[in-house]
């Protein structure tokens, strides 16, 4: 569907703005127009299958 297009889109750019930058969860949730960041971790964790948190440790345990 379009919407789903979009969120993935839009989870594209969050994992970028997570791997890349050090804008809190909050932050990145507002940039990318989510109501609220509670919205768009819960969104997050059911198409990445972990929190953005954890996705933020991750890669950067992977990259060091």
């Amino acid at each position: 569907t379009p919407y789903a297009y979009y969120l993935d889109v839009k989870m594209t750019h969050a994992k970028y703005l997570l791997q890349r930058t050090s804008l809190s969860v909050k932050q990145i949730a507002d940039s990318l127009g989510f109501k609220s960041d509670r919205y768009f971790s819960k969104r997050f964790r059911e198409l990445v299958g972990m929190t953005a948190t954890q996705y933020r440790k991750n890669e950067k345990n992977r990259t060091s």
